[in-house]
């Protein structure tokens, strides 16, 4: 799970199977790791991206970041 964290985003990314990378793309599957067994840390970033996105949205949980260039 840790190669898939992105600082930048604050959450973790998806993962390209095809290329091997990852998917630049703070999406809601970015957050479903928060269901999983991951460091305390880690759960406590995503409660404050969660947190942070839901200051900028009418309902939780939007499918990407709602500042995101392809967000409608």
């Amino acid at each position: 799970m840790e190669t898939l964290w992105s600082a930048p985003h604050g959450q973790y990314l998806c993962l390209d199977r095809v290329t091997g990378t990852l998917i630049d793309s703070a999406s809601v599957g970015g957050l479903l790791p928060a269901f999983a067994p991951i460091p305390a840390h880690r759960s406590a970033a995503l409660a404050a991206r969660i947190a942070e996105i839901g200051e900028r949205v009418r309902f939780l949980v939007p499918s990407h970041d709602p500042d995101a260039q392809g967000f409608d």
